[in-house]
């Protein structure tokens, strides 16, 4: 099996299963020999953050002389991205390799009437991986929600982090704030640390004290009292938190409190013997870029890109471009199952010019009806053919001191920031 036909399998898996639960990824990791088992964890749940503040985990523990095995999603340019080991992705042999070693467990599944899902094949590919490749941890990252999440089929991680929760995916979720705490706090178990997101809504924090209390759960939030000297820019952000000096080269000031989030999720790993000096921290910060995160991809002109398609990540995207308010020509996709009118009334208004474009994605909402949304709040939008063709159409309307913004499904942000690049 080549790459292609491997990713053609993994793409023509099922999206979500018949009923939610754990009962199918529990029996394809059991036919596997439940690699889970042999690795230690660092769990991450969360509507907003999770990538970033994993990102950071993985790094730190990386600086520190460990192995590290980091499992996230979705994926910018390249599906393997989703599985890293030190900062490596997974090689194409290795994944074609383990690809095939499960598909007879699928197909053996499947003939007992039940379905495997496709977060739950990449979930089971990505245990293997790590254990092959002899990781001391994986920063595991949530896919949706966190009770049900193929992910949680792990036992006692080293600590569970809970991020950022807003509302998304309320379809699957629940459509309040406490119902959407409740499933992500699925992964906090019995006995095992937990850390909280310093910014944490207040009905979001009350639902993870109620449940760390009742599962025997020492929680930690990491104090705001000992965050100073913050110095925000559009490159780079410097702080101090308990008296240290730290440089994160991710924009906004929301990445600041993912940082600290992770600093005191690492931080919780020496009480299982692991030796975390201050410098590796330090450097581990400073190391990730995650892309589409805020990500500047060009000074001059000014290009930035952003996968902000939640409430939550829409107001920290405003909070950091409505500097250039009436500078900023726009290129956006959305999925029609997001917010995208509050998107819009936030977004739209401080914009000069937006183009719009569709998502390869069967939730996409169309080019026209996003165009059609946004000029509401910004008379020049239009919509292109294609993400390439909406990039360069953007890129066209730049003057002197604008800047570019990419902004909404992280389904265009791979292809956007690929043509940007070429132009550029």
């Amino acid at each position: 099996m080549d790459y292609a036909k491997a990713l053609d399998y993994i793409h023509s898996l099922s999206k979500f299963g018949s009923k939610p639960g754990l009962d199918r990824v529990s029996r394809l990791v059991s036919l596997a020999g439940n690699p889970q088992k042999d690795l230690k964890f660092i769990h991450i749940a969360g509507t907003s953050g999770k990538g970033s503040t994993a990102s950071y985990c993985a790094a730190i523990l990386k600086e520190a002389g460990l192995r590290v095995g980091l499992y996230t999603s979705p994926y910018i340019i390249d599906f393997r991205e989703r599985f890293q080991v030190n900062g490596e992705v997974i090689d194409k042999d290795e994944f074609c390799s383990l690809v095939e070693r499960l598909i007879p467990l699928v197909e053996e599944i499947n003939r007992d009437g039940q379905v495997i899902t496709e977060f739950e094949f990449n979930t089971a590919l990505g245990f293997l991986y790590f254990k092959q490749q002899k990781c001391d941890v994986v920063v595991l990252e949530v896919g949706m929600g966190g009770r049900f999440d193929a992910t949680n089929i792990i036992e006692n991680p080293l600590v569970s982090v809970i991020t950022s929760i807003g509302l998304d995916h309320t379809d699957y979720l629940g459509d309040t704030i406490d119902k959407i705490a409740f499933e992500k706090c699925g992964i906090i178990k019995n006995g095992c640390p937990t850390v909280c997101y310093p910014m944490q809504k207040a009905q979001a924090k009350q639902v993870i004290s109620e449940i760390c209390r009742e599962r025997n759960s020492s929680l930690t939030i990491p104090s705001l009292d000992s965050l100073t000297d913050v110095k925000l820019s559009v490159g780079s952000s410097q702080f101090s938190y308990e008296s240290e000096s730290y440089t994160v080269n991710m924009a906004g000031e929301h990445q600041i409190y993912n940082a600290i989030t992770a600093i005191t999720a690492v931080k919780q790993l020496s009480t299982c013997g692991f030796d975390l000096d201050c410098e590796s921290i330090k450097r581990g910060i400073s190391a990730v870029l995650c892309p589409a995160r805020l990500e500047v991809i060009s000074e001059k002109p000014l290009v930035i890109i952003d996968g902000a398609h939640n409430a939550d990540k829409v107001k920290a995207l405003y909070s950091f471009v409505e500097q250039f308010s009436g500078k900023i020509v726009s290129v956006c996709g959305m999925l029609r199952d997001k917010d995208y009118s509050s998107a819009a009334e936030l977004i739209a208004p401080i914009c000069k010019s937006i183009v719009t474009v569709t998502p390869e994605n069967p939730r996409a909402l169309s080019a026209e009806e996003l165009r059609d949304t946004l000029s509401r709040y910004c008379p020049d939008s239009a919509a292109a053919p294609s993400v390439s063709e909406g990039a360069k159409l953007a890129f066209s309307k730049l003057c002197e001191g604008d800047v570019l913004l990419c902004w909404g499904s992280l389904y265009i942000a791979g292809e956007v920031r690929q043509t940007i690049l070429s132009i550029i």
